[in-house]
């Protein structure tokens, strides 16, 4: 039986934010997974590069960040105007998407 590679979530919080906010990268942990034992856990490897684009509701490129390390960056968002914007990150062969609400 062929496994794929797990795959990754995106998690934005707070969200909605008025300030700043963090975008993190989670490994997706089916029912069966979570109940298994904590000994064949997916991590996720922190020394993988990715890249995060966010775009505002005109779909104009609003920030763009690249070869980050780790699971997670922080966003400022205070000057951003109120609206909704997508969040696209570049992890591991895979194209997440989330929104983010800027209050």
């Amino acid at each position: 039986m062929y496994e794929a590679p797990f795959k990754s979530v995106l998690i934005v919080s707070p969200n909605p934010t008025s300030g700043e906010t963090t975008v993190s990268i989670e490994p997706e942990v089916t029912k069966d997974e979570f109940l298994k034992s904590t000994s064949t856990e997916t991590t996720l490897d922190e020394n993988t590069e990715w890249d995060i684009e966010v775009y505002d509701n005109m779909q104009s490129l609003k920030l763009k960040k690249q070869k980050l390390k780790g699971k997670s960056t922080r966003i400022g968002t205070q000057s951003w105007k109120e609206g909704v914007y997508m969040v696209r990150v570049k992890y591991n062969g895979e194209i997440l998407t989330g929104k983010l609400i800027v209050k």
